[in-house]
């Protein structure tokens, strides 16, 4: 339970370092109806360096992991952590499943 309360604690750290980095640029380019794509595309570019790696499995989200990006490419440790998380995950459903067929045998 403390590690999901610290990847949500994470995940509303970055949320809100996202919110103040770029919601200037952002109300400028609205309020000067900028038309510099390469501005808006670079603004875009910075707001998705702010991610996190989420998986839906049946009507449960999933946070794996949340970082923020300092370059285009992702992380090779990024992209592993979200791989072993939704193993876990993945495994952890597994046996729940098993356990409730088993009960429901019984």
């Amino acid at each position: 339970m403390q590690e999901i309360r610290s990847v949500v604690a994470g995940m509303r750290d970055l949320e809100c370092r996202a919110v103040q980095a770029y919601q200037p640029i952002v109300a400028d380019i609205l309020r000067t109806r900028s038309r510099d794509t390469r501005h808006i595309e670079q603004t875009l570019d910075g707001l998705l360096g702010f991610c996190g790696y989420l998986s839906k499995i049946g009507d449960v989200i999933h946070v794996l992991h949340c970082f923020e990006k300092d370059s285009r490419k992702t992380d090779k440790r990024d992209l592993r952590v979200a791989k072993e998380r939704l193993s876990i995950v993945r495994k952890r459903i597994n046996e729940e499943k098993k356990d409730a067929k088993r009960l429901r045998t019984y």
